[in-house]
């Protein structure tokens, strides 16, 4: 199925590009094997990571998350004992230079060319000179609205072992993407929404994962957790008429 063609919500989880058995095995962990499941994997927390520090400042936050834009200068990867390795890109900016440090992944270094700029999130530590340990990092190469990981309210989800934020958010944004809103049914009377003052159900899912603000993306938790209230009433109150 190509990567252009519309998705529906019962669609299994390895329509979705880079989703193979092996991640499909992982992503069965957290109970998602359907399109709908992975995007009723609602997140847990949002982290607003539009404030973007200079170099300078950023370095007095030591222990903090902040949020940098700055230039690679260098990316390299480093062999360390017990046949473990890492990669260093030393960033820079008009204000200073810092190190972003990755332990375990010393082929990442090819993601990052000389002269490229990015966003990088983490906390600030110290690796021979302030560091950023495994920040989330999005390379400035696109639209601002394709940003996922940094520059913006981002979503942070639960996960299992071998997962990570980066791959929830990317497959989840393919999804919305390239999903046929007719596939979308709202359980919702139109009634119930406007007194609550809910979103219908395939923007609350847009907003629910990428909200522009972190009281969109808590409201369209909200809604889904009324919904799914409102039904385990209704199933009771089936139950006893029965």
């Amino acid at each position: 199925m190509g990567e252009t063609t519309p998705l529906h919500l019962d669609d299994p989880i390895e329509t979705l590009p880079g989703i193979g058995p092996k991640r499909a095995g992982l992503l069965a962990n957290l109970g998602i094997a359907t399109v709908r499941e992975l995007l009723f994997h609602l997140p847990r927390d949002y982290q607003d990571r539009r404030r973007i520090m200079r170099i300078a400042d950023a370095v007095k936050h030591k222990g903090e998350s902040v949020t940098i834009e700055a230039k690679v200068v260098r990316a390299r990867s480093m062999r360390l004992r017990r046949g473990m390795s890492m990669t260093i890109v030393e960033l820079r900016d008009s204000s200073g230079d810092i190190k972003a440090t990755f332990f375990g992944r010393g082929s990442l270094f090819r993601t990052f060319e000389p002269g490229a700029r990015g966003l990088f999130t983490g906390v600030i530590g110290e690796y021979k000179g302030p560091s950023l340990k495994s920040p989330d990092y999005e390379m400035l190469s696109g639209d601002a609205e394709d940003r996922l990981n940094t520059g913006r309210v981002v979503p942070i989800y639960r996960l299992t072992q071998k997962l990570t934020q980066r791959m929830l958010r990317k497959w989840v944004a393919c999804a919305l993407q390239r999903l046929d809103p007719a596939s979308i049914d709202d359980p919702l009377p139109e009634r119930l929404r406007l007194e609550h003052g809910f979103l219908p159900a395939a923007e609350a899912l847009q907003a629910a994962h990428f909200p522009d603000e972190m009281a969109d993306g808590r409201a369209a938790r909200k809604r889904f957790a009324y919904e799914e209230l409102l039904a385990i009433q209704l199933g009771i109150l089936s139950e006893r008429a029965a």
